[in-house]
């Protein structure tokens, strides 16, 4: 294939240098001829060159969304018109009465102007976006004054003078333009990446012999003579190699190879084995070779235009016509297996898909047709498989709607709870003198109860986002000795306003690993919330941390009523709840210790409960010690105080049915 390419390529080399060298050849002959015969060919070829880069570049613009080349078809839009200009001012064409020579010279500058400085500036584009309508009121503005200094004003720089021939303002600007083209050169090949290399080259070679036309043109005495004829001649090489770099090259080759993509595509289908027909008002249009064996046909003419019913038992013929029906009304989005039997009476088990086809025709349909009988056949002998499938499906359905209520209920209580929570903050700054006891007791209990419902809450989302998945822990090394510690402090002072002694104890100072210190504060709030919730009061709640070296064992033990021993196995059920002949007050959902369970086991820990009943429980953790890697550890901020007041807030929604808020520390 590359062996291939490559000759296609030096092929194509030759074709074109064979093609400069003819045109060349015509172009001096005619010269020596008529030249200005020849002026006018060569003006009239870089016209049409240009105008069709214009109008390629504008039509293209929507497909290929190139900004160099749309930025360069507005510029020889315009640099069409001034060399348009010039042919008709050339010595001899007669259109004009006055300026001569020098008036062709002018218009001849002007356009040399335009196209260098716009070749350079194009290069911008290469890289960023271009807004057309501000381009060409420039162009236009720009033109515009050119004509009224040339032909109005009379003020533009002679440039040629009959007798004496280039002016000096002619000749520097000659080498000006040159100077423009050289950086543009030198630009290009900088920016080389953003080009093909095929257009590249023909795009430098159009630069180059601009250069060598600018610099001829600075030679001539006489408009018909010999460096003028030879400037003419590199123009019409110059603008040859633009033809072939931006419209041939960008436009045209690119229509060829979708043409050949076009015609691959054909083949490709036809030699699918999945059937592939285009159908229209009920006729055949088009059919693969697949679509043929699936109908029994052996070739395609004896389908072609004719309705695709009559290779069709009579007995399919309602289910296909349905079936063609719904995808015209767009009711079929995905494969349908249908029964057909075809014209011989053999039955075919299909799988069906189609879609409107309006490219090919208005009422068109393309339809695809797998034939499945074999995998059918083997089907029936998975039928138990399935069954069962089916009930583990119905199984999940049911998992996945009560996962959406509790989700959904859980979302919706919090709205108006959110509302709640902002009237009692309103109320209590505009009741902040009133010295009510009873108003300030009612405002706590209003309170509390919303820190009740938002617990629940909460509860309800986390095990909600655990059931699907996308409850994530933010791992990071900690000192979880620190974290157990100030979570249990921070509640001790509450706990011995109410005559509970809360003990914390440790045999190591410091232990890090890998943890969610939120998670861990929600599960060791939620134990402490437990045990304090029934112990009496002059009892004791003991939190011990021990390092063991390949694990850390967090125990929470209170000397409570403690758990049935034949409840023991049930207390990490969701919704399910130990019935307590003391404090009945304190109801719950049954949804924490569920949830701290599911805490612990993402940790990949254990939770173990034991309890005397009437002796009181303890709950006993084991997490694993492992530590991240240092280049996954985020570097820790003193963040002491945002951890209190979070700590505070936990407090209080995690224990807001044991205390009232002025025990918490709500004033």
């Amino acid at each position: 294939m590359l062996y291939r390419e490559k000759n296609a390529t030096n092929d194509s080399v030759i074709k074109m240098l064979f093609f400069i060298i003819l045109s060349l050849s015509v172009a001096t002959y005619i010269s020596t001829i008529n030249y200005l015969l020849f002026h006018t060919i060569v003006e009239l070829f870089s016209v049409v060159v240009a105008c069709s880069i214009s109008l390629m570049a504008f039509n293209n613009y929507n497909i290929s969304k190139n900004h160099y080349i749309t930025f360069l078809g507005i510029a020889y839009g315009f640099i069409a018109g001034f060399d348009l200009l010039h042919t008709l001012a050339f010595e001899g064409m007669g259109v004009f009465k006055v300026g001569g020579n020098n008036l062709a010279t002018q218009l001849w500058t002007i356009a040399r102007y335009m196209e260098s400085i716009s070749l350079l500036i194009a290069l911008l584009y290469l890289k960023k976006k271009l807004n057309t309508k501000p381009v060409i009121i420039t162009y236009l503005i720009t033109s515009l004054t050119f004509l009224m200094v040339v032909f109005y004003w009379s003020i533009f720089p002679d440039c040629y003078v009959e007798d004496i021939g280039l002016t000096m303002f002619k000749i520097v600007s000659e080498y000006i333009i040159s100077i423009i083209i050289v950086i543009t050169i030198v630009l290009l090949m900088y920016n080389r990446r953003y080009f093909k290399s095929q257009i590249f080259w023909l795009i430098c070679f159009s630069l180059i012999a601009t250069i060598l036309s600018e610099l001829a043109f600075t030679l001539y005495v006489d408009v018909y003579g010999i460096f003028n004829m030879t400037g003419h001649l590199l123009k019409l090489l110059s603008f040859y190699f633009i033809y072939k770099g931006i419209v041939e090259v960008n436009f045209k080759l690119p229509y060829e190879e979708a043409h050949k993509s076009q015609e691959s595509y054909k083949n490709l289908v036809d030699i699918i084995p999945t059937g592939i027909c285009i159908i229209n008002e009920g006729t055949l249009c088009f059919a693969n070779s697949g679509f043929l064996k699936l109908l029994g046909v052996n070739a395609l003419d004896q389908i072609l235009d004719k309705p695709i019913l009559n290779y069709i038992d009579s007995s399919s013929h309602n289910l296909l016509t349905e079936c063609i029906n719904q995808i015209k009304e767009e009711k079929i989005n995905e494969s349908k297996e249908i029964e057909l039997r075809r014209h011989d009476g053999k039955i075919l088990f299909i799988e069906f898909k189609g879609t409107k086809y309006v490219d090919f025709a208005e009422n068109a349909i393309l339809i695809i047709m797998q034939d499945i009988s074999a995998q059918k056949k083997a089907e029936k002998l998975e039928n138990n498989l399935i069954k069962q499938k089916n009930l583990l499906r119905q199984s999940e359905e049911y998992d996945r709607l009560k996962t959406e209520f509790f989700n959904n209920l859980s979302h919706e209580l919090r709205t108006p709870l959110n509302l709640i929570f902002s009237t009692i903050q309103l109320l209590e700054i505009n009741l902040q003198a009133f010295k009510d006891v009873k108003v300030k007791k009612y405002m706590g209990s209003l309170r509390q109860n919303c820190y009740r419902m938002l617990r629940l809450i909460n509860n309800l989302l986390d095990i909600t986002k655990l059931d699907e998945g996308y409850f994530k822990l933010n791992l990071r090394n900690h000192n979880i000795v620190a974290i157990v510690e100030d979570i249990t402090l921070s509640i001790a002072q509450q706990a011995e306003k109410n005559g509970i002694n809360l003990v914390f104890d440790t045999n190591v100072e410091e232990k890090t690993l890998a943890i969610d210190p939120n998670a861990i504060e929600r599960i060791i709030l939620n134990l402490l919330s437990n045990a304090l919730k029934f112990t009496n009061r002059g009892d004791e709640v003991i939190v011990t941390l021990l390092d063991k070296g390949e694990t850390i064992t967090i125990s929470v033990k209170d000397s409570g009523i403690g758990i049935p021993q034949d409840k023991l196995n049930d207390i990490f059920d969701r919704f399910k709840q130990v019935e307590k002949p003391h404090k009945g007050n304190h109801q719950g959902t049954g949804i924490g210790l569920a949830l701290v369970e599911s805490l612990v086991k993402m940790h990949e820990g254990v939770i173990i409960a034991r309890s005397n009943y009437g002796e009181g429980a303890e709950f006993i953790i084991s997490l694993p010690v492992k530590e991240m890697r240092e280049d996954n550890q985020l570097s820790l901020s003193n963040q002491s105080e945002d951890n209190l007041k979070r700590h505070v807030e936990s407090i209080r929604i995690e224990f807001s049915d044991i205390y009232s808020l002025e025990h918490l520390g709500q004033n």
